[in-house]
């Protein structure tokens, strides 16, 4: 089925020719799917470098995976205004409530040519096929076992904001040492979790800001919050909450000296920051 065709079921006089699409995909530290997880979504597209939403209308996607999109909702231009040195530009995007039914549960399948993110909507729609629709919204993923954990300090914060269950389970219930690395600067610091709690734990208070480490400290007076997002999360291996502190720390030096982030990284800015 056509994505057009599913349109016009919720809405049979809705005018494609007055619409934009925007593709929204991972640009730097930015991940459009975790801020819609999030509920941050609409804000941040709200505010353009350029005048990117020149017609009446909005068809908002997000990049799921190569040629993989969640529509994720159509918004009514209201107005635009400048803002800022260089010059930005705020929108004023009411989300239309007849498409609240599919938004967030349509997969479509697209396959762009280029990077273009702003697209006339005649002119691609058409090439637009309904993967799949979810039973429900779109939410965090679900935890993907030890060894595949990756994720930013923003999707962090979405994961423990959520309380999402899969993983406060799975971390919650494990000691361990884990790594943090710094994108921009490479940077790589090793830490352990021990006792009530496990990673769980220790990894909510990164999600919350610093976490009192001494290096993210830094990180967060060089450039706040968004600077800290900077930093990714993994986890190196992994005991029961009932492995011994000492065991941990053992394992903690081994992976320190194996990384070398004493040496050149967060590890060497003092104490060991647990």
């Amino acid at each position: 089925m056509k994505f057009e065709s599913l349109i016009k079921i919720y809405d049979p006089s809705f005018d494609v020719s007055s619409s934009k699409i925007h593709l929204a995909s991972k640009f730097e530290n930015i991940d459009p799917l975790n801020l819609y997880h999030r509920g941050n979504f609409s804000r941040w597209q709200a505010e353009q470098n350029s005048r990117n939403f020149e017609r009446k209308f909005l068809i908002s996607l997000i990049r799921i995976k190569r040629d993989e999109w969640l529509f994720v909702g159509i918004f009514e231009k209201i107005s635009i205004e400048e803002i800022g040195f260089p010059t930005r530009y705020l929108y004023n995007l009411k989300e239309i409530n007849t498409f609240d039914e599919i938004s967030g549960r349509v997969v479509l399948k697209f396959e762009r040519s280029g990077q273009m993110s702003y697209l006339i909507a005649e002119n691609s729609i058409s090439k637009m096929d309904i993967l799949e629709i979810l039973r429900e919204k779109t939410t965090i993923s679900e935890f993907p076992g030890y060894k595949s954990v990756n994720i930013n300090r923003s999707e962090l914060k979405a994961i423990v904001e959520h309380r999402s269950p899969s993983w406060e389970t799975a971390l919650s219930n494990v000691s361990g040492v884990y790594i943090v690395k710094d994108i921009k600067t490479h940077n790589l610091y090793v830490g352990i979790a021990t006792g009530s709690g496990g990673i769980w734990q220790r990894w909510s208070e990164y999600a919350k800001g610093h976490g009192g480490n001494e290096g993210f400290k830094a990180l967060f007076q060089e450039g706040g919050q968004s600077r800290l997002d900077d930093l990714y999360f993994s986890i190196l291996e992994v005991g029961d909450t009932h492995t011994t502190e000492a065991e941990i720390r053992k394992r903690e030096t081994h992976w320190i000296k194996v990384l070398g982030s004493r040496v050149a990284g967060f590890n060497g800015n003092g104490p060991i920051q647990r």
